[in-house]
């Protein structure tokens, strides 16, 4: 999996954040248990306005990972930033 990781950061760094989410998806059939790259699916979905998105994978960060203050914090800001959107 890290390998994916790695090309996921990678295209995400480059700016080619379909890419990212393609290599994250993939990884995730591939392993579908993995809380690294759910936390990076929901950054790269964040990185491009995808907020409901990406708090359904930083949820599944925490369902896999229930002491990640990281993921949790992420869905708290995320779902304040759509409410301070409507």
């Amino acid at each position: 999996m890290e390998s994916f990781n790695d090309l996921g950061r990678a295209y995400h760094r480059a700016k080619q954040y379909d890419k990212a989410v393609a290599v994250y998806k993939k990884a995730l059939t591939l392993k579908p248990n993995t809380v690294l790259i759910y936390d990076n699916l929901g950054i790269t979905y964040a990185t491009q306005g995808q907020l409901q998105k990406a708090i359904v994978a930083w949820e599944n960060t925490v369902r896999l990972d229930p002491d990640n203050s990281r993921a949790a914090d992420r869905i708290r800001r995320a779902r304040q930033e759509i409410k301070a959107s409507m």
